[in-house]
């Protein structure tokens, strides 16, 4: 009886603990359960989300196309607008082509020398992004009945490694552009003719071309508040031709003047251009007009006044020396024009036995004279003369030849060399490393022996002689006089 009673509570015992197993068993399957649905739930929200963020990026990149599309339309619309109609030149551009020949053009120049070796490719591409930016320059030289015009090209430009002298003519045979962009070690260069532009709208090019070579190279550049942005489209009145548009018709500039001394040397053999810059701190000029009194443009003007009439005074001339300056109009007349709108101041010195401070009076007294009304004067003479009745229905041959004449007796004839003061360059913050200098000159004159250009940078100012005779006389005196005014300058030459 004892042993069954001990059996059966075994049993029971057994029983229960079966029944606890079970309902362990099932009370951890529900938890599993419950936790599956759990995860499930919240892989179903996730996938949801991603879903969500997915269209929401698609539809930000859908946005973002569409918003690219219309400016590319708008762009491509501009551009086939620009392409059906052939561009007239801006007046002080009918000048030069009828002045050229196959051995001379007139042609200016903008380098800039980077930290490391220019990547061609690279630099094709940023090209290719500037075009976008400057269609308006993708064009070529072509004869019409009474006038040249531009015609817009197909074919983009290319980059091409500079192996030459500086400024070498263009060849207008066909569709050529009528601007280079040349690439050598680290420097890149821009060369224009002068009837595509002056100097602000090539320097505005080249500051475009360099913001898009220094992207390709993976420098983040932000130009949204710079001079010149590559992102934006072109505006109309960047086209358009601000003499014409200011013109009021009335009072002129006589253009009778002297003609001036011409610096006496032996030629150079034809497309040679001996090159020669120094590098000056701009403090230290600053420092040195300060101290005649002057500004530092008006130094440098008179500097060069002075050495020329030494060079002059040796060759025992009497002609008077004269430099011209060119003058961009758009500081006292408002315009987008990315063409040229340059006038010209001719500063006269006589006196053989002319000082320093005799060549910066006249610099002074003629940068006083420039103002508002004397380019209007200047602007009315080229006008009128365009405007004139029997000249516009001249044919265009019989136009070269009165416009060649008119170079000839008008043009350099008149002053001694050009000096141009480009002023001080700049470039967007992300890229003062980049960009280590600049430097600007005029190409081979066509009967000047020299011509004189200058820029800054940085705090540094580089002054460039391009000369197209061997002597070397009035660029060694100009750079000696600065030296003798407390000035340490970088000579650099070509040869």
């Amino acid at each position: 009886m004892t042993m069954a009673k001990t059996n059966n509570d075994k049993l029971a015992i057994k029983e229960e603990k079966r029944a606890q197993k079970q309902e362990k068993a099932l009370l951890k399957a529900e938890n599993k359960k419950a936790q599956q649905a759990e995860r499930e739930e919240l892989k179903k929200q996730s996938q949801t989300l991603a879903k969500n963020q997915k269209e929401e990026k698609a539809e930000r990149r859908q946005q973002e196309r569409d918003l690219r599309r219309e400016k590319r339309s708008k762009f491509r619309e501009k551009r086939l607008q620009l392409q059906e109609s052939s561009l007239p030149l801006d007046n002080a551009a009918l000048i030069y082509p009828a002045s050229k020949n196959s051995e001379w053009n007139e042609i200016f120049r903008i380098s800039a020398y980077l930290n490391g070796d220019v990547d061609p490719q690279k630099l094709q591409s940023a090209l290719e992004k500037t075009m976008q930016r400057f269609p308006y320059y993708n064009v070529a030289l072509h004869k019409g009945f009474f006038w040249y015009y531009f015609q817009y090209l197909e074919q983009k430009p290319k980059v091409m490694k500079e192996e030459f002298y500086p400024c070498q003519p263009f060849d207008f045979r066909g569709d050529k552009h009528l601007f280079r962009v040349l690439y050598y070690n680290k420097k890149v260069t821009c060369e224009f003719f002068h009837s595509l532009c002056d100097g602000f709208g090539g320097l505005n090019f080249m500051d475009c071309l360099l913001i898009n070579y220094a992207r390709e190279c993976g420098l983040q550049v932000d130009a949204k508040n710079f001079m010149i942005n590559p992102n934006d489209f072109y505006e109309q009145e960047e086209l358009e031709d601000a003499f014409n548009r200011y013109a009021d018709l009335k009072e002129t500039n006589s253009r009778k003047e002297k003609a001036a001394y011409q610096i006496v040397g032996t030629p150079l053999v034809l497309g040679k251009l001996i090159v020669t810059s120094g590098k000056i701190s701009v403090a230290e000029l600053k420092n040195a007009a300060k101290t005649q009194n002057c500004s530092l443009n008006e130094l440098l003007l008179a500097t060069l006044m002075y050495a020329i009439n030494v060079d002059r005074v040796e060759h025992k001339r009497k002609k008077p020396v004269k430099i011209s300056l060119p003058i961009d109009c758009r500081r006292f007349f408002e315009t987008k024009t990315m063409r040229n709108f340059s006038s010209y101041k001719n500063f006269s010195i006589e006196k053989q036995d002319a000082t320093l401070a005799d060549c910066i009076e006249v610099a002074k007294a003629g940068m006083a004279e420039i103002d508002k009304e004397y380019l209007m004067k200047n602007i009315n003479a080229n006008v009128l003369a365009q405007k004139n009745i029997f000249v516009r229905l001249m044919p265009l041959y019989i136009k070269d030849l009165a416009l060649k004449y008119s170079f000839n007796t008008y043009g350099e004839r008149l002053f001694s060399t050009a000096f141009s003061n480009l002023g001080v360059l700049k470039v967007p913050d992300e890229m003062r490393e980049f960009v280590e200098s600049f430097e600007v000159m005029i190409g081979r004159a066509k009967l000047n022996s020299l011509n004189v250009a200058t820029c800054s940078y940085n705090g540094t100012a580089v002054i460039t002689f391009t000369r197209r005779i061997q002597q070397s006389n009035v660029e060694r005196v100009f750079f000696r006089t600065l030296t003798s005014l407390g000035l340490s300058i970088d000579l650099y030459s070509n040869v």
